[in-house]
């Protein structure tokens, strides 16, 4: 009898971790084309895969083609997405300059190789958005790119 209640409690338990992925599959974070990454980043990328982070996070990541061991994620969220918005921006800020980013959401930000929107209840997070021996992105690029995220 135990060993009855106990398979149907991990029974249960798996079928919340389903339930749990195919909602988070079905608010895809692939927002973007792979055309829309290259035209802020200038390389070109495969079509972005859905992915479940440790925590339950939905991200999305985009192999680039040339170099596909290259990634770059993008993490959409809507538990505590303010708060983590600003943990993320606190973290990512380096030295006095700002990396604040005006213009696009409710607050927004770009260090130079990730980027992070603020809209509503949703936080969208950019990650690995190019490597330090890359040349630097323009920032009207990013907005642009931020701005079809928080749109789609």
């Amino acid at each position: 009898m135990e060993t009855m209640k106990l398979a149907l409690r991990w029974m249960v338990i798996g079928m919340a971790i389903v339930i749990n992925a195919d909602d988070a599959l079905a608010n895809s974070p692939c927002r973007l084309s792979s055309a829309d990454l290259q035209a802020a980043t200038g390389r070109t990328f495969n079509e972005g895969e859905v992915t479940i982070t440790a925590t339950g996070i939905s991200m999305c990541v985009y192999t680039e083609k040339d170099k596909p061991k290259r990634r770059v994620t993008l993490e959409v969220s809507s538990d505590n997405a303010e708060k983590q918005f600003e943990s993320k921006m606190r973290l990512l800020q380096l030295g006095k300059k700002s990396i604040v980013l005006p213009g696009v959401g409710d607050k927004a930000y770009f260090n130079g190789t990730a980027a992070g929107v603020l809209k509503g209840d949703t936080f969208f997070s950019w990650g690995q958005l190019r490597r330090s021996s890359e040349p630097e992105l323009k920032p009207e690029n990013v907005i642009a790119l931020l701005s079809k995220t928080i749109s789609e």
